[in-house]
């Protein structure tokens, strides 16, 4: 269960490096629609942006950069503390065998320190 869940965050951080590129290919479109010009038909010159739109696009690459790029950090760091806060093992899972019984008052027991962090379980 605890390899599990570890796979499971690893694969979230992934998701969110993916949906950073997302974003900044994002704000690169918009930030070239917002600067766009068209040819016009009189010599074939460049016409003057939308500047009706323009307020709007900026305001759209703001809120991309504050709500969103700002704040993926702070899942970073939210990740990383669930790795460490609940899935975070006393010892290493490679150097314990988890079928190895503990001694003392609680025989018959799996090794405790492979489980999730978690006074209630000992079921992995």
């Amino acid at each position: 269960l605890q390899a599990c869940l570890n796979a499971i965050v690893d694969s979230i951080n992934e998701l969110r490096g993916l949906f950073n590129n997302f974003v900044e290919a994002d704000r690169n479109v918009s930030r070239s629609l917002a600067t766009h010009a068209h040819y016009g038909t009189f010599f074939g010159g460049r016409t003057s942006p939308d500047f009706e739109n323009l307020p709007t696009s900026i305001q759209s690459l703001i809120d991309k950069v504050t709500d969103v790029t700002a704040q993926l950090p702070l899942h970073a760091s939210k990740t990383a503390l669930i790795k460490t806060n609940y899935l975070g093992a006393v010892q290493v899972a490679d150097t314990v065998d988890p079928f190895d019984l503990v001694l003392g008052e609680d025989k018959g027991q799996i090794n405790p320190a492979l489980n999730v962090l978690s006074k209630y379980n000992s079921t992995n």
